[in-house]
């Protein structure tokens, strides 16, 4: 087991240093915690990290075809409860998430990011599309957070094979009581379906930032129990890793 569990980090450090991700467009603007020296992420970890006009992602979007739409809506059916009668928000998910599949592929791109500030060319800012991209592996970071996307699909090159879940997630707000201590994990939209312990149900709800209709998404209740809170932080002079143990 000991030298199972080397193997694995020493497999995911390889992973790690070929790490290519795209930035569909910059971070979150006025945000400064998603941003980070991406060629000193190069530089300690391999990380190519890289901007891509939202425009590159629509010219794929607009050329998927109506047949690859109507067999990643049967892939829907099969595996989720349709729980609405907006399939027109479906099917542009539907082909968010074929587009995206093809430029990450043809990239070699572990992960990506996107801002629902730069949507140029989208009707809906990606969320069943992205959901679908974690689950099968991808790392994401939400609002430009290139660091986050990265920890993400390192973390979970490290987790296959293991039992759990693994996955992006905001830690929204913070009680400090002493001995009750809680945080509220939550975000607005892009959680991955690798956390849910009934059968998801593809929705549409209204999403209150970023001026597009509202998107489709997975909704679904969460897993519970141990885990491990992960994030990445850039001092300036360095990086540093803050773990947390959580229930």
């Amino acid at each position: 087991e000991k030298i199972r569990a080397f193997a694995s980090v020493a497999k995911t450090i390889d992973f790690s240093k070929g790490m290519r991700v795209a930035m569909f467009g910059n971070n979150m603007r006025d945000v400064a915690v998603t941003d980070g020296d991406r060629v000193e992420s190069q530089i300690k970890y391999g990380w190519n990290v890289n901007y891509y006009g939202i425009g590159d992602l629509v010219a794929l979007v607009n050329a998927v075809t109506d047949k690859e739409v109507e067999d990643k809506m049967a892939e829907y059916a099969s595996l989720y409860e349709i729980n609405t009668t907006d399939l027109d928000s479906v099917k542009e998910q539907a082909k968010y998430e074929i587009a995206l599949e093809k430029f990450l592929k043809a990239g070699n791109f572990g992960a990506y990011t996107d801002t629902f500030q730069d949507l140029h060319g989208l009707k809906q800012l990606p969320g069943l599309a992205t959901q679908r991209m974690m689950a099968k592996g991808y790392g994401f970071g939400a609002e430009g957070d290139y660091k986050t996307s990265a920890l993400n699909a390192i973390m979970v090159e490290m987790a296959k094979g293991r039992k759990g879940s693994t996955g992006f997630m905001e830690d929204y707000t913070y009680a400090f009581t002493k001995g009750e201590e809680m945080v509220l994990g939550s975000h607005m939209l892009e959680v991955s379906p690798d956390f849910a312990s009934t059968q998801p149900k593809i929705e549409v709800h209204h999403l209150g930032i970023g001026g597009k209709e509202p998107p489709a998404r997975l909704v679904f209740d969460g897993v519970e129990g141990d885990a491990v809170a992960v994030c990445m932080i850039d001092l300036g002079n360095r990086f540093r890793l803050i773990c947390a143990s959580i229930e």
